[in-house]
């Protein structure tokens, strides 16, 4: 069917100057949009789209692709944080999880970006989506908990907005400040030679999701510690300080897992990694519960917003000597940056980090997998 439309009367200058200006702003769009990166395949794929809208931002503001964006507002610098969980994405309402958990776990997510980022929390605007049969009581379980969260690692609510759609989503933006391009740790700030280092342990998060997913260990001490390690983590808003102190550049949170983080800041940095996969803490407690399982879900689980640090050993060993017995966390070195090797390395396309081991069979399948990627069409269930 082909419809004409006939214009009666010419359209006025002015109406003809917004349709003109309307339409070349989207031939523009539509240009600058490639179709072969429309074929979204993974968050990276997502992030190069966005990047062709965002501001460009004079050095050394930094802008999208780290934990946070840097920014100078008048003469003020400010870290700029962003996270979102979904209901059934990111959390299951049940027995197991409340509200109160929910707003912690987000809170503590984006505690710790800033961390990341060398930071300090300072105020938060949470955007709130949820079903019409909330209650009152809901809600306030949920501000309790990303107040506990921030009453105890920094930061305050100022405002924010409420809507109603057919399930829960929640957002918090954080600001940052007590940071600047001095002393901000950034993802493309390694060098060859820089010794990988981990706070705490990994893959405790993941094993506490998959017994809350399964109900598939029998609960003892052991599996609570993980459940809690999953619904209730804690940034490591406590090593800025002395990585601040002792000259640290480069660092990450584990959000996403050891392996893929370690391969963003290969990426951003133009190197590789080899990573000591023996060298990996694990805790006792995931061991225990999951002795099978326990090196994937450290290599790839995620969501246990560790620190993941590049820097000179000396620099390393120093920060650990500085730390108080009663944080209970020490930098553990995991492995070395280096140059890519142009026989096997390609950091654009290819293997970025090199797992090495004397102890484990790393050619296991369950090992391959990298890490979460909302958009991997391998990644399925709530995380």
């Amino acid at each position: 069917m082909v419809v004409r439309v006939t214009l009666e009367r010419s359209p006025s200058p002015e109406c003809f100057s917004f349709w003109h200006r309307r339409t070349f702003i989207e031939s523009i769009i539509m240009r600058l949009v490639d179709s072969s990166i429309l074929d979204l395949r993974s968050e990276g794929d997502v992030v190069e789209v966005i990047k062709r809208f965002t501001g460009d931002l004079e050095p050394p503001q930094i802008g999208i692709g780290d934990d946070a964006a840097l920014v100078k507002v008048g003469g003020t610098w400010l870290a700029l944080t962003l996270d979102t969980m979904v209901e059934g994405v990111h959390f299951l309402l049940d027995d197991l999880a409340s509200w109160h958990d929910v707003g912690w776990k987000l809170a503590a997510s984006n505690l710790s970006d800033l961390a990341a980022m060398g930071a300090v929390p300072l105020h938060a605007l949470v955007g709130l989506t949820t079903t019409r049969d909330v209650s009152s009581s809901d809600i306030a379980d949920l501000y309790s908990g990303i107040q506990a969260a921030m009453s105890k690692f920094g930061g305050i609510v100022v405002g924010g907005d409420t809507v109603v759609a057919d399930r829960a989503v929640v957002s918090i933006a954080l600001i940052g400040t007590d940071v600047d391009p001095l002393t901000v740790f950034r993802l493309d700030a390694a060098v060859p030679g820089d010794a990988i280092a981990l706070s705490g342990t990994v893959g405790d998060s993941r094993a506490g999701l998959e017994t809350i997913s399964t109900r598939g260990a029998a609960f003892d001490s052991c599996v609570q510690y993980l459940i809690d390690r999953h619904l209730r983590p804690t940034p490591r808003t406590d090593l800025r300080e002395p990585m601040v102190a002792h000259g640290v550049r480069c660092a990450t949170d584990v959000s996403d897992g050891l392996v893929r983080n370690l391969e963003k800041i290969c990426e951003a940095s133009h190197l590789v990694a080899t990573l000591d996969v023996d060298s990996v803490p694990i805790s006792q407690e995931l061991t225990r519960a999951f002795p099978d399982r326990a090196l994937e879900f450290a290599l790839s689980g995620g969501e246990d917003y560790e620190l993941l640090v590049t820097g000179d050993r000396a620099r390393i060993s120093s920060i650990n000597e500085s730390l108080s017995a009663e944080l209970g966390c020490t930098l553990t070195i995991i492995g070395e940056m280096s140059e890519p090797d142009a026989r096997r390395d390609s950091v654009g396309d290819g293997m970025k980090v090199h797992l090495r081991s004397t102890k484990s069979d790393l050619s296991i399948p369950s090992l391959q997998n990298t890490g979460w990627d909302h958009w991997s069409a391998a990644d399925t269930g709530a995380e």
